[in-house]
């Protein structure tokens, strides 16, 4: 394989307590039940303003834009607050992504977050100059599970689909890469549902960062 397509959260880095609190923290501040641990993780892999009208959905509640614009908001105030120091780099990753580079591959992230958060986070945890190119939510108009954030990287950087392959945590990265002809890993390290993820028939399935450097 010659390109390697990350999710970022859950998959290159564990966020996951910092999600947890944050969506807490928003649900009780806006008046929605507060999900379940196990309920909040399944949303993981897709765009707060996805995750979001879907709780309000399911509440049976109507919320406004400016409803809307105030629980995206909390939520990040309350993440921001905490996102660095809830948050670390999954092993091996680093020592993962420095060999995949010096092999010559080519590394990009296509994640479901807004794009400067993304590169606060690559920043703060040394990643940034790995990465070739990346695609946050606000990239783009349709989320994950479309293609558009991967079809984005394959047209900007004129790569072949078939050389390909995107590595992520949650069954939407997975579908993602589906729906843009690619090859597909998912990754156990941090995944709400291994049996998710078999589900979407990846290429590869991996429990460790290294197994990168064999595909």
């Amino acid at each position: 394989m010659q390109n390697y397509l990350f999710d970022f959260d859950g998959t290159i880095v564990d966020s996951r307590q910092a999600v947890l609190n944050s969506t807490r923290t928003m649900c009780q501040k806006i008046g929605l039940p507060v999900p379940t641990n196990d309920v909040i993780l399944n949303y993981m892999g897709i765009p707060l303003e996805a995750m979001v009208p879907d709780m309000v959905k399911k509440a049976g509640k109507t919320f406004s834009p400016a409803d809307y614009d105030r629980a995206y908001a909390i939520f990040r105030k309350a993440y921001r607050a905490h996102e660095f120091e809830l948050t670390t780099v999954f092993p091996h990753m680093k020592a993962t992504l420095a060999k995949l580079q010096q092999h010559g591959h080519q590394l990009f992230i296509v994640t479901s977050k807004n794009s400067h958060s993304l590169a606060l986070g690559l920043q703060k945890f040394g990643l940034a100059q790995y990465f070739a190119g990346t695609v946050g939510s606000d990239n783009v108009t349709h989320f994950k599970p479309a293609p558009d954030g991967v079809l984005k990287i394959l047209s900007e950087y004129h790569l072949k689909a078939d050389e390909s392959v995107m590595i992520g945590d949650a069954k939407y990265d997975l579908q993602m890469g589906n729906a843009a002809g690619v090859h597909t890993c998912g990754c156990t390290w941090a995944a709400f549902s291994i049996a998710n993820l078999k589900r979407e028939h990846p290429d590869y399935l991996i429990d460790d960062p290294e197994e990168l450097l064999n595909i």
